[in-house]
């Protein structure tokens, strides 16, 4: 009787301790996991939207160097003939259309025409590239796009908006969504005409669905600055404004509560509507006339949590069967520790091996009860010593690595940055001398520019704030194996590791745009955040200090150009 009882007591008393830890670990487990792939999930739609925002970047940046090549050439060829612009080579100047053409598919047509508005020259790309015939060649002085070109000045280029594109007033079918770059030709300061190129943008439209295909976002939409839609799964929907401009298809009628925050966003913009989750992310084309396209797409709340349903399914399948295996383990040990002999046994030699966690309850009454008894008592103050001297010696343990990582960060990190500090950068260079590693560094010294007048006039909190953002900004623009130092004060030196002017410059390229995203998204200054830059080449046949030496007289005199600038 007494038997069964104990085991009873033993059962529940053993669910207890064991299920209280087990379900807060599950739900701890549960929770970080969730917010892991939730944060996943979302890593994966921004690498989505980042992919597509390169292609549109390549694809406009490509077309603007394709134009200044094309009108380059142009104006080489015209400055060579006489004054009348029909003396031009007409034969060269095609067959230079020609070939490009067939070699650039994305652009529909390539013309010159005069500064009267007529047509000298035109090459058709419909699939196959031909070249127009005189008799053929038509006015184009009516038409808004060179109307628009005659304000423009030497240099300048013309970019229209997407359009469809029409042939005798009718559009073209299959559409074909357009952009018209146009670049006036001079000759010294005389204009001759005008060059223009149809840049099809159906080849960037592909080029975006076939990404979204391999990704699985096929329902992505691209929507232009006024909401009209540019790419959308439902094709009623694409180019509405332009087949049908009384149909008012758009996304601020289709999402009007959202419309105005979506297109104001700044950053990736993922929300739940209760039913799907929306994800947005607008992109400004420099190369395009700064023109904004937004991408946003829905997706399905079941296909968004998919990875963390799998997840929950499998956990709730590893968590009964974890409470199977500790049901089926308390009720062993519960009837083991019914035998009070063998468990007395098993409890010294328990002890004996250093383990003093004993369950040992005997309640038989008489000696081996006291002897259980005396057991626990001894485990108890063995383990309490144990724990005691355990304890002690974590502590210390602790305490010296402690001491030794704080002595490290201190010697080799600055404490307001985070960079590391001149004494790393030093340490770093005699290495690199004292086993004599054959390799190029850039050696580059930026300054704050106006750090002073921020301290005076903001506060030194202020300035700190700046210090910091500046040291973020260098480091994030810099690769893993380069190294950003606060080399003193407002002074910040990067060691581009085995590099060339050319990546210094493509590294500037990259610290001064992010430099103009924070001008624009920081209020705190009432003057734009500027930084002076030198730069110069370290390699063994010279000493650090001539290459620090070089990259901070260019840096001194790149500020010294500004305040010129600023005192003009």
């Amino acid at each position: 009787m007494f038997k069964y009882t104990l085991r009873t007591r033993l059962l529940i008393l053993i669910l207890l301790v064991a299920t209280i830890p087990l379900a807060f670990l599950a739900y701890s487990g549960y929770s970080n996991t969730r917010k892991f792939i939730i944060e996943k999930e979302e890593e994966k739609i921004n690498f989505f939207f980042n992919d597509v925002q390169a292609i549109m970047i390549k694809f406009f940046k490509t077309t603007n160097t394709d134009i200044s090549f094309l009108k380059e050439i142009t104006e080489e060829r015209v400055s060579l003939s006489n004054q009348d612009i029909g003396g031009i080579n007409k034969g060269e100047l095609k067959n230079i259309y020609y070939h490009f053409s067939k070699n650039n598919i994305k652009y529909d047509e390539i013309g010159f025409i005069n500064k009267e508005g007529y047509e000298i020259i035109r090459i058709n790309n419909n699939g196959s590239v031909d070249i127009v015939s005189e008799e053929k060649l038509q006015y184009r002085g009516d038409h808004h796009y060179i109307k628009e070109s005659h304000s423009l000045g030497k240099g300048e280029i013309y970019t229209s908006s997407i359009d469809l594109n029409r042939k005798r007033g009718e559009r073209k079918n299959p559409l074909k969504p357009m952009v018209r770059y146009v670049a006036p030709i001079y000759t010294e300061e005389n204009l001759k005409g005008f060059l223009v190129l149809n840049l099809n943008i159906q080849c960037l439209l592909n080029s975006i669905n076939e990404v979204m295909y391999v990704d699985n976002y096929e329902n992505m939409i691209l929507i232009d600055s006024k909401g009209h839609y540019l790419l959308h799964p439902d094709d009623n929907k694409e180019w509405s404004n332009q087949l049908n401009p009384h149909a008012e298809e758009n996304f601020k009628k289709d999402c009007p509560e959202i419309f105005d925050e979506i297109l104001l966003s700044k950053d990736l913009g993922i929300k739940s509507n209760g039913h799907n989750m929306m994800a947005w992310y607008n992109v400004e084309l420099e190369d395009f006339g700064n023109k904004k396209i937004t991408m946003f797409m829905e997706i399905e709340k079941s296909d968004y949590l998919q990875p963390l349903i799998r997840f929950r399914n499998l956990f709730m399948y590893q968590v009964i069967i974890s409470i199977l295996v500790l049901i089926i383990g308390v009720i062993t040990i519960s009837s083991y520790l019914t035998r009070p002999i063998i468990k007395i046994v098993k409890a010294v030699e328990s002890i004996g091996k250093g383990h003093f966690d004993v369950a040992l309850e005997i309640d038989t009454g008489d000696e081996l009860e006291l002897l259980g008894y005396e057991i626990k008592k001894m485990s108890y103050e063995l383990k309490h010593t144990y724990k005691n001297m355990e304890k002690l010696v974590n502590e210390r343990t602790r305490e010296l690595r402690r001491a030794h990582l704080e002595l490290q960060e201190m010697a080799t990190k600055d404490s307001l940055t985070g960079l590391y500090n001149r004494h790393y950068f030093n340490q770093y260079i005699h290495n690199v001398d004292k086993e004599n590693i054959p390799l190029n560094l850039m050696i580059l010294i930026i300054d704050v520019d106006k750090f002073k007048f921020i301290n005076d006039n903001y506060g030194h909190n202020i300035g700190d704030i700046v210090l910091k953002d500046v040291a973020k900004i260098l480091k994030d623009s810099a690769r893993g194996s380069d190294i950003t130092v606060r080399y003193g004060g407002d002074e910040f030196l990067v060691v581009l590791y085995n590099s060339k002017r050319e990546l210094a410059e493509k590294y500037i390229e990259r610290v001064k745009k992010s430099l103009d995203k924070w001008n624009n998204k920081n209020n705190m200054l009432e003057h734009e955040l500027t930084l002076s830059i030198g730069y110069d080449e370290y390699n063994s046949d010279k000493h650090i200090l001539e290459s620090i030496n070089n990259a901070d007289k260019m840096m001194y005199e790149n500020k010294m150009s500004k305040r010129k600038k600023e005192q003009e």
